[in-house]
């Protein structure tokens, strides 16, 4: 069999999804930093470690992660409500305040029990994201955009989108004169 070779469109498709993907993750460390600070939570002088200074991660820091995690899944439903964007979503994704419950009832349970916490929300969230949404939407347009459904009628879209893109024009970055 031969081997597979990775066309320069395939390796700028994989480049660009992991870009995003990135993107979204420091997105939402700021969603959960942004949230913690709100509740009254403060960094603890000297807890972040220096280059260099990583040790191996405690099953402590591991179940802090993977609640982390699940946070900011839980806070990004809530942008998604109050973008009102949530409706147009699958009926599997849980509302915000149910995520939240199901977020902190997990790592509550996981610290009694002694057991691993899996980040399900977490997965669950970038799933639906990477199928349902534009990946450099919140980075670009600074908000998320859902992609369209099949069955849209994309003659009412465009009618609905040509004046908005008419509007903004002087907001793209052409070097040509607009009219």
């Amino acid at each position: 069999m031969p081997k597979s070779q990775i066309t320069p469109a395939q390796r700028q498709a994989v480049a660009r999804s992991i870009e995003a993907v990135m993107q979204q993750a420091e997105r939402d460390a700021h969603l959960v930093g942004q949230f913690l600070l709100s509740q009254g939570y403060r960094p603890k002088r000297g807890a972040c470690e220096g280059p260099g200074q990583a040790t191996k991660p405690s099953p402590v820091t591991i179940a802090a992660s993977t609640f982390l995690l699940d946070l900011a899944a839980a806070l990004r439903i809530a942008c998604w409500e109050q973008q009102g964007i949530k409706p147009g979503l699958p009926e599997t994704v849980p509302d915000s305040t149910a995520a939240l419950n199901a977020t902190l009832t997990a790592a509550s349970d996981a610290l009694e029990d002694r057991t691993a916490l899996q980040p399900v929300l977490n997965r669950q969230v970038l799933r639906l994201w990477l199928k349902h949404f534009a990946r450099q939407g919140s980075h670009q347009l600074g908000a998320d955009v859902v992609m369209t459904p099949a069955d849209v009628d994309k003659d009412a879209l465009l009618d609905i989108f040509a004046p908005l893109l008419w509007h903004h024009r002087h907001l793209t970055n052409t070097s040509e004169d607009i009219a």
